[in-house]
């Protein structure tokens, strides 16, 4: 018999771990999967660290400003001269509300949350080295090709191929690494009759490090250093937390000082003007000659108390 070199179905070879696994295991699991994790991490360490409270147990993005809920400015303040139809209708931002927006939209603020969500996600990755690990992969392939006999007389020849590896490996925490892994391979041809190939492989390795990376403390090491670290990253944050806080009450503060600074610059220049006007009709009423020294202070004063109010 002569084979055609033309096959009569194409051939197709799937990696059926790799399907198995993006089919189960999408972005939306693995995300899930370590936020539960590391809120779990971030739940216990804090509580070893004062104060921590539960900002930690969430980075998600922060939602819209609702603006409808601020109280809405009707007044217009003298003080402020043409300037004062800027507040008309503006919404008045209290002590409470500039910490929420503070903490809830702050780009610095963010930042240190997740720079704790990071650092316990790579104690995550640091347990995860001395947790069993399994593992698998599998491939598959179907060839079809017409085998010609006699004349216009064809035979098709159908061959079934696969493969799979099963895999396990864990570390302890004296340095050993034991590892197992299964393999086997299957052939079935469809060629009238049926036959059957098969072969199975078992490998067991055990590695144990005696000099370099021998010794429990050698191999839990990154694992503890990622254990103090999540705790570092935690009270250094409820201390820039505590920082954050009272830097934005003082800028709150300082803002109405300096509103409560321009108002009585106000007050103190409509003051001294009253007083110039009654002082220079009591001059012209008077005196004019023994009362101009008092008349030039106060015009003076004047000139004074108008550049410090604007």
């Amino acid at each position: 018999m002569k084979e055609s070199s033309r096959p009569h179905l194409s051939r197709c070879s799937v990696a059926l771990g790799l399907v198995c696994l993006l089919s189960a295991c999408g972005g939306g699991f693995h995300k899930k999967w370590s936020d539960r994790e590391v809120f779990s991490i971030l739940r216990s360490k804090s509580s070893h660290v004062p104060n921590s409270g539960n900002d930690l147990l969430s980075i998600l993005p922060p939602k819209a400003v609702d603006l409808e809920k601020m109280i809405r400015n009707t007044k217009l303040e003298e003080f402020l001269g043409d300037r004062a139809v800027i507040e008309k209708d503006a919404k008045v931002l209290t002590l409470p509300d500039a910490l929420g927006l503070g903490v809830g939209h702050n780009r610095t603020y963010l930042g240190q949350k997740e720079s704790v969500y990071l650092t316990a996600l790579d104690l995550t990755l640091a347990r995860h080295q001395f947790a069993p690990i399994a593992s698998g992969i599998g491939s598959g392939a179907y060839v079809g090709n017409n085998v010609e006999g006699a004349i216009n007389q064809f035979t098709t020849e159908h061959t079934i191929t696969s493969n799979g590896t099963v895999g396990f490996s864990k570390l302890t925490s004296i340095g050993t690494r034991i590892a197992a892994d299964l393999s086997t391979d299957f052939v079935r041809f469809f060629t009238g009759g049926v036959r059957n190939l098969g072969d199975s492989k078992l490998a067991v390795t055990l590695a144990q490090p005696l000099l370099r990376g021998a010794g429990s403390l050698s191999v839990t090491e990154p694992l503890t250093q990622a254990e103090r670290d999540v705790l570092y990253a935690i009270r250094d944050f409820t201390q820039y937390r505590k920082t954050f806080a009272i830097d934005i009450a003082s800028a709150y503060y300082q803002a109405l000082q300096s509103r409560d600074a321009a108002r009585n610059a106000y007050v103190a220049y409509s003051t001294i003007k009253d007083t110039l006007v009654a002082q220079k009709a009591l001059v012209e009423a008077t005196r004019p000659g023994k009362t101009q020294s008092a008349l030039g202070l106060l015009q003076q004063a004047e000139l004074n108390y108008h550049r410090r109010w604007i």
